[in-house]
């Protein structure tokens, strides 16, 4: 888990030194991912539908429900640029009819980076 928290951050620094403005969008399981961007089209760089940690999005959520850190679902990023890239606004929800099913006793979570691509 510590090397894709590292992946991110790297991730977000190295497009920060190159000029690049990357937006970080984090959504309970439930809610909806809202990316736009002004003069240029999306670009999802990186995205996850799942728990990678024990701190996002555990509002009222028993323990059972956030212990399980280990999922990662790859799918996320081809889900979240298909429907996204080109695009200069986009709405997805965060449920498992649309993210994959996500694991028994498990809330999920939608994580993506995404970038601005100039016309």
């Amino acid at each position: 888990m510590l090397v894709q928290k590292l992946s991110w951050i790297i991730l977000l620094l190295f497009l920060c030194q190159h000029g690049a403005e990357a937006k970080r969008t984090v959504v309970c399981e439930g809610g909806s991912a809202h990316l736009s961007c002004d003069g240029g089209f999306i670009k999802v760089l990186k995205a996850n539908y799942g728990r990678t940690d024990s701190t996002t999005c555990i509002s009222g959520r028993p323990a059972n429900q956030i212990s399980n850190t280990h999922c990662f679902r790859e799918t996320s990023l081809y889900t979240m640029s298909a429907r996204c890239d080109g695009s200069k606004s986009c709405t997805v929800p965060a449920v498992n009819s649309i993210l994959v099913v996500g694991l028994i006793n498990t809330w999920m979570c939608l994580m993506t980076v995404s970038q601005q691509k100039e016309v």
